[in-house]
């Protein structure tokens, strides 16, 4: 598992670098990395989170925006499923971390998600008070 995650971030790092996305200067070190380190951080609160999923959350949940940000959640569905796939992971877990991506997406509609989103979600808001992103909100 742990080389399908390096290969699936990879991807998604090289696509944030891409010079077309507009944040691509920052957006890896100061957004998902960050997301990455908070979401880890409360994986240790609740040890019954699944890491694996968590850290594919992390690097999934933006992967639309930076790569077609107009179509942002098609994309990722699309996009996402056939990285996944193509690094490695098993269908299972491609389709479990693409239905919690849609519920991490569907947060105002969710009475109570798996902890794993909840996690992301957390760190995903809570990434958004520092570095650039404070700047642009």
């Amino acid at each position: 598992m742990d080389q399908a995650l390096a290969r699936f971030k990879q991807k998604v790092v090289d696509a944030a670098r891409d010079t077309r996305f507009v944040h691509h200067r920052w957006y890896v070190q100061f957004h998902l990395e960050l997301v990455e380190r908070i979401a880890l951080e409360l994986c240790a609160l609740y040890p019954e989170a699944d890491r694996v999923i968590v850290a594919v959350l992390v690097w999934l949940h933006d992967l639309g925006k930076i790569v077609d940000g107009a179509n942002e959640h098609t994309t990722t569905l699309v996009h996402g499923r056939q990285a996944l796939l193509s690094s490695g992971f098993p269908s299972a877990l491609t389709d479990r971390a693409l239905h919690f991506y849609e519920l991490h997406e569907q947060h105002d509609k969710v009475a109570l998600a798996p902890i794993e989103v909840q996690i992301v979600s957390s760190a995903d808001a809570a990434s958004h008070l520092v570095g650039p992103f404070y700047a642009l909100w």
